[in-house]
């Protein structure tokens, strides 16, 4: 997993190791289409997210949870299909609608292949995006693990902590 992680009244809480390390929790299970509800607190300054249809080679869509000055709440981020990686979609009022005082409510919703993505924090949609083919074909396969991340290095404050409870997955037909 990495990270260092432990249950906290009622919530799963991601702290980095050691040295600064990070890590991924996931689920055993490979889902396609579904909706991920969680309720997210958050110290400052942190960079942690959900993670979508994660498979190995670093094949996945990633929603930030990225608290800090240069960060953005709710931008699909990830590896691009020909390499390297980034914003496939930036979401910058996304802090807007974070309440750095309280538990967030968070909704993703990932549907299709090329998938579109929709976001919605405290019941405002933030983000919706559709992905596009790459080479006449979807960048990533249509499924994958779910996760929640610790992330390593300098964008995470020392002391920092993320907080998740309430993390549910509802399959879509």
């Amino acid at each position: 997993a990495g990270g260092e992680w432990t249950v906290e009244d009622g919530s799963i809480v991601g702290r980095q190791s050691e040295g600064g390390g990070g890590g991924l929790m996931v689920t055993d299970k490979l889902y396609k289409s579904y909706e991920l509800y969680g309720e997210v607190f958050t110290t400052w300054p942190l960079d942690t997210g959900f993670f979508l249809r994660i498979l190995p080679e670093r094949r996945h869509y990633q929603i930030t949870i990225d608290y800090r000055p240069t960060g953005e709440v709710g931008a699909v981020y990830g590896p691009f299909p020909g390499g390297g990686g980034g914003y496939f979609q930036h979401c910058p009022a996304g802090l807007s609608h974070w309440n750095p005082y309280e538990y967030n409510k968070m909704l993703v919703r990932i549907e299709n292949n090329p998938p579109r993505i929709q976001v919605w924090v405290n019941g405002e949609k933030i983000n919706d995006y559709q992905d596009l083919f790459y080479d006449n074909k979807p960048a990533f396969p249509d499924s994958g693990h779910v996760g929640i991340q610790v992330h390593a290095g300098e964008s995470w404050g020392q002391g920092s902590k993320v907080a998740f409870r309430n993390l549910m997955i509802r399959e879509l037909e």
